[in-house]
């Protein structure tokens, strides 16, 4: 909470100091939903999704180096927009999620590998991405472990049991942290 209060004490005061005004950035990296990856799998196929939450750079260099073994061009990003509203209501992503998707899609486009971010929305995103793997064919889910606070922790367990119960048995699930 003091953090919090610290920004927008300096998001207020910066402008009186510097004539300096807080425009948030967005990032430039295309973001897909679900449909639009699944159109373009004819000219980029991955056997790979990466659930993201938070940037995770040992995480992402884990499943360029997987990538690279197997040799493919193109990795899957998801990040869920849990929502428990109904899906009228959420229209676009957050900007939080959008530049998290950037960044990742960035860092592993440095490294040689095709970044394909997807952004969805649900309630249960361990079911979200279970479905996600069904519709692209994914093989392998790749997800990282919160080493933070127990709630942290608990939510972690709840996606987690989620996740494996409604992956398909074909698909192999590896938490990496």
């Amino acid at each position: 909470m003091h953090a919090f209060r610290t920004i927008h004490a300096l998001r207020t005061m910066l402008p009186l100091i510097a004539g300096w005004t807080y425009r948030p950035v967005r990032p430039t990296t295309k973001v897909f939903t679900l449909s639009q990856a699944r159109d373009m799998q004819s000219e980029l196929k991955s056997s790979m999704l990466i659930a993201i939450r938070i940037l995770n750079p040992s995480l992402l260099d884990e499943a360029v180096l997987r990538a690279h073994t197997l040799g493919e061009k193109a990795i899957y990003l998801s990040y869920v927009e849990r929502s428990r509203t109904y899906p009228e209501h959420v229209q676009k992503p957050s900007e939080g999620a959008l530049r998290l998707l950037a960044d990742a899609a960035k860092f592993i486009e440095k490294q040689g590998i095709r970044a394909l971010p997807i952004w969805q929305f649900g309630e249960n995103p361990g079911k979200v991405i279970a479905e996600t793997t069904r519709a692209l064919g994914i093989q392998t889910v790749i997800i990282g472990t919160a080493k933070r606070r127990a709630l942290a922790s608990l939510f972690q367990l709840r996606f987690l049991k989620s996740l494996r119960h409604t992956l398909p048995p074909e698909c192999h699930l590896i938490v990496f942290g």
